[in-house]
This record gives structure tokens, sequence and C-alpha cells, in this order.
């Protein structure tokens, strides 16, 4: 989905890990960024590497040491790399499942507090027109409607399928977006040229534009913390002392206020790694 903008890869070198994090101009990729430069800030942490792409692009990379570090979200890897037929949706269960699941030359370190979840969202004014507070209240209209997210999103069960599967909500049209395509969706949206969209739920247009997260009581979208997965042959101790330290300090609010840095104030990536590195009490030295 549109979410594969915050990562930024991590490419291995023969003495370092290397970190990845996928294109830096989304508002995933922001995101993935600037938790690469925390990491790296601390000088424990890997090389970042941006442009990376989507999970289906860069997960293989991970398994076979291509890329060492990846700043993950826990629910969507399960879901959508690793086992597609599990129905874990909260932290500790999708956790275990990855470890027993996972390929044997990776792992996930520890997961933070901080989240990013998938979403439905509408405007404001169609969520009052039509009486919109629950992904199931789509079910009358959205066969009249076209959803807009990220090309993947199309064929994911944490998306249009299980919107189908789960709500019996199968809209009419679809249209696809390419990864870090953030700000067109959000036009496309608010002109009303696609009346629902996939939208994650710390992007801070969602409070600048008043728009509507549809409540998703039967658990469609699972928890999505953030999450290293390594290389296991390429990170040492140290690395994942720094990754999990990270872990430890980082919380949703933390994700949103550096979003809105990022994208509204155009700040660089790591100085706002920094800055927050500064405010969690952790050394940059």
């Amino acid at each position: 989905m549109v979410r594969s903008a915050l990562r930024t890869p991590w490419e291995p070198r023969t003495s370092r890990c290397t970190a990845s994090t996928s294109t830096p101009q989304g508002r995933s990729s922001s995101r993935r960024w600037t938790i690469s430069r925390i990491a790296r800030c601390r000088n424990r942490g890997p090389r970042p590497r941006a442009d990376i792409g989507a999970r289906e692009v860069y997960y293989d990379q991970v398994v076979k040491g291509g890329i060492q570090v990846f700043p993950e979200y826990n629910g969507a890897l399960l879901a959508t790399a690793v086992d597609k037929a599990s129905t874990a949706t909260d932290t500790e269960d999708i956790n275990a499942e990855l470890r027993k699941k996972l390929p044997s030359s990776v792992e996930i370190l520890d997961s933070a507090e901080a989240q990013d979840k998938d979403s439905v969202t509408v405007t404001a004014a169609t969520a009052k027109k039509y009486n919109l507070k629950t992904l199931a209240d789509l079910k009358p209209v959205a066969g009249e409607w076209t959803i807009g997210a990220g090309s993947e999103f199309k064929t994911r069960t944490q998306g249009w399928v299980g919107l189908k599967k789960i709500y019996g909500v199968e809209f009419g049209k679809f249209q696809p977006l390419d990864a870090g395509a953030q700000s067109t969706l959000l036009k496309l949206l608010n002109s009303d040229k696609v009346q629902a969209a996939n939208i994650y739920t710390t992007d801070p247009a969602i409070v600048e534009d008043k728009l509507v997260v549809l409540e998703d009581p039967k658990n469609l979208f699972s928890s999505q913390n953030l999450t290293p997965l390594v290389h296991k042959s390429g990170v040492n101790d140290t690395a994942k002392a720094a990754l999990n330290g990270v872990s430890a300090k980082l919380t949703t609010t933390d994700l949103l206020d550096m979003m809105k840095k990022l994208v509204n104030d155009k700040e660089d990536a790591a100085t706002v790694a920094k800055e927050w590195l500064t405010k969690a009490g952790l050394t940059t030295t």
C-alpha cells in the first residue's frame, strides 16, 4: 500500500550492516527513513538506503541478506509475506507467529509501542451524508464508489480482499496509486474523485482535513507495530541493542509528531531523528 513508502533499506557492506526504508518521498517512507536515521544517529545502526520499493520487492532481499535491517510493520509482514492465512490481530500473537514462521535467516527484534495502521477513510461530508461510522456501513454504498489505495491493496487480505470477505464490502472501482503518492490520494479524496481511501492512521492530514477513519470492529486491519526485521548474520549485538533501545521509547504520538515535521514542515529526516533521540534521552554519540 502507499505505506510502502516509510522505509529505508539497509544494504550490506563489508564490515557494517545496512538498513533499508523504501522511497523516502512518501509518508510511510519518510517515517521509516526517520527511524533508520534514529538508529544511525546513535552510531550503532546501519547505513540507510532509500528507494527500495514495496514489501513484495524488499522482503526477499532481507531473507537473502541483500538488506540487513528493515523497519517493518509486524502485522503487515505476517499477513502479506509470511502467512497470508494467519488470523492473528494483536501484537503478542502476531510476533509469536512471526518468530515461529519466519525463515531461519531472519528474525524480528522488539516491537515499538508505535503503530501506524491501515484504515479506510472518508471525508467528513461523506461520513455525515451516508451515516458512516464503521467499515460495515460501507456495504450499501460501496458498489457505486471508487476507493483509492496503493496498487498492492487490491490483492491483499488486509485490503480489498478482506473488505469483501469480512465485511461484505465491494467497491465498484479501484484507483491504484504508486508508493509515495499519498498527497495525490488525499487530493483525490478531498475532491471526491475517490470516495474512500486507504490512509494510515498517523497521517497528519486526518486531523488537518477533518477526515473520518472508519472503525474496524472485526479487526480486518491487524496491529501494525514498528518492528525491526533483521538478517541474523548481518547484525551484531550492539546494533540489535541500539534498535531495541529505539523500540522501547518510540510511541504512536512520537510518530505523528515526526510525520507533521516531515510532511508539513518539510524538515530533514536526520534532524527530526536527532531531535527525537534527545527528547527520548538516548545518546547520539
